[in-house]
C-alpha cells in the first residue's frame, strides 16, 4: 500500500518552458480582495485577471493551468470532476481572465484556499527554524499521518500547507494523473517523496 507522501504530489510552473506564458496577476481591484489567503466572496463578482505583462503570447493561446505562487488557475477545459468539496478549507472561485484588448474571458477558476492544513510531521520532515519566527523554511515534507487521516480522502485531494514559510498546495495523485492525461503545458510535478526545496527552480 501507498504512503500518504507517495499519493499527493506539488505542482510548480515549468520554468523551462516558454511557448506559452503560464503566469497571471491579480488586476488592481481584485488583488485587494487578497485571493491568495482570504474567502472570496461571490457577491463581489469573479476574481479578475490578466497575464504578466513581459510574457510574449497571444491571449488565444493562453495555458489552461496558471501560475501565480501560492495560486493555482484552471481554465473550465480542465476542471473535469473536481468539486470544491475536494479542496480542504477552499473552493473553485469564477475567474475572469481580462485580454490586451480589454474583452473579458470569464473561461477560469481560481483554487481559492483560506484555510491551510498543518499536517507536516516536525519528526520526519527535514527543516531549519528559528525561534523568534513561527513559521520554518522547509526542506523535505513528511506529513503526520493522524491529522490527514481524521479527513476524508475525498475531501482532501488539494490542500494548502499551514506552518510554513511557503504554503506550497498538495494535489492529489488522482488529480495529477487527470492531468497528465490532458497534457498540459508549463507544469512539473514532484511526489512529495521525491521533492526537495530548490528542485522547483
Amino acid at each position: 500500500m501507498k504512503s500518504l507522501e507517495e499519493q499527493y504530489y506539488i505542482l510548480f510552473p515549468d520554468f523551462d518552458y516558454c511557448e506559452q506564458p503560464h503566469f497571471f496577476g491579480f488586476t488592481a481591484k481584485s488583488g485587494e480582495r487578497s485571493p491568495h489567503y482570504r474567502e472570496l466572496n461571490i457577491e463581489d463578482g469573479s476574481v479578475d485577471f490578466t497575464i504578466d505583462e513581459w510574457s510574449d503570447y497571444q491571449s488565444s493561446h493562453v495555458n489552461p493551468l496558471l501560475f501565480y505562487p501560492p495560486s493555482i488557475m484552471l481554465h473550465r477545459s480542465i476542471v473535469g470532476k473536481l468539486t470544491n468539496e475536494c479542496i480542504y478549507g477552499g473552493t473553485l472561485f469564477p475567474a475572469t481572465y481580462i485580454d490586451e484588448n480589454n474583452k473579458r474571458h470569464p473561461d477560469y477558476f481560481l483554487i481559492n484556499i483560506f484555510t491551510e492544513l498543518d499536517c507536516w510531521s516536525r519528526k520526519k520532515s527535514t527543516y531549519e527554524s528559528d525561534e523568534s519566527d513561527d513559521d520554518v523554511n522547509m526542506q523535505t515534507y513528511r506529513f503526520d499521518q493522524e491529522k490527514l487521516m481524521v479527513i476524508k480522502e475525498s475531501e482532501r485531494l488539494i490542500f494548502k500547507m499551514g506552518g510554513v514559510d511557503r504554503p506550497l498546495t498538495f494535489i492529489h495523485e488522482s488529480i495529477i494523473d487527470a492531468f497528465k492525461e490532458l497534457n498540459i503545458p508549463g507544469i512539473k510535478t514532484f511526489k512529495v517523496t521525491e521533492y526537495e526545496f530548490g528542485m522547483e527552480f
